[in-house]
């Protein structure tokens, strides 16, 4: 004797609620990593461009100050180009935990030694 298809469907729409809860949920994690690693480059351009300003006017307690208070893992790469001060930033850091790939994000800035500093 064949059961009914209304029998043989039951549970079905649970499931199907349990893998769409599960994959918005998954969705909103990824967009919440996605919205912090678009803060974190605001982050690491604002952080670029005060290190280069505070370099040029020759103010090492400055960027002693920022450099220290860069999140995650940061590299500072200073070159000096005659009158030019160019510095290049690279915060590493895990928006999504410890279990995921780390990212990086860079920025660069340049700017005119001021008057006077060496």
């Amino acid at each position: 004797m064949a059961q009914p298809q209304a029998v043989r469907e039951r549970g079905l729409v649970t499931l199907e609620i349990a893998f769409g809860t599960i994959g918005l949920a998954a969705l909103v994690y990824l967009l919440i990593g996605l919205f912090g690693i678009a803060v974190m480059q605001v982050r690491c351009v604002d952080a670029a461009s005060d290190l280069t300003r505070q370099a040029a006017r020759g103010d090492v307690a400055a960027v002693l100050r920022i450099t220290d208070d860069l999140p995650g893992v940061a590299v500072v790469t200073r070159s000096d180009a005659g009158d030019m001060v160019r510095v290049r930033l690279d915060i590493t850091f895990r928006p999504w935990g410890s279990w995921l790939m780390p990212i990086t994000v860079t920025a660069e800035s340049e700017t005119r030694r001021e008057g006077g500093v060496p």
